[in-house]
């Protein structure tokens, strides 16, 4: 069975579409991808939080989702919208866990 690692949560317990999880190989083999992931979902949570924005998500998710009733688009964005962090600030839990599995995988032992 492989096992799969939370690298990085977003968001605070319970909080949609916030985590992202790869395996140890990935992580310890491939950290400027692991980070430039973690970086574009930053952005893309910001990009979508921003009301300036609205129109442009809708019909992004409108095209994607191959989906031609507004009034669903809309409930869908508001959902996804409710569901993501205002702060996408780590937590003094996470900066934890992040060092303990720097520490775990030798990727920096003076991280403990």
């Amino acid at each position: 069975m492989r096992r799969i690692s939370l690298f990085h949560d977003f968001g605070g317990v319970g909080e949609r579409f916030t985590g992202i999880a790869t395996t140890r190989k990935i992580l310890k083999s491939n950290e400027q991808m692991v980070e430039r992931v973690a970086r574009a979902k930053l952005v893309a949570i910001n990009y979508i939080l921003n009301p300036a924005n609205k129109k442009s998500v809708l019909q992004t998710m409108a095209k994607n989702l191959k989906v031609a009733n507004p009034e669903r688009i809309e409930a869908a964005y508001l959902d996804i919208v409710d569901g993501l962090p205002r702060s996408i600030c780590p937590t003094v839990p996470g900066v934890r866990s992040v060092l303990k599995l720097m520490v775990e995988l030798d990727i920096n032992p003076k991280a403990s």
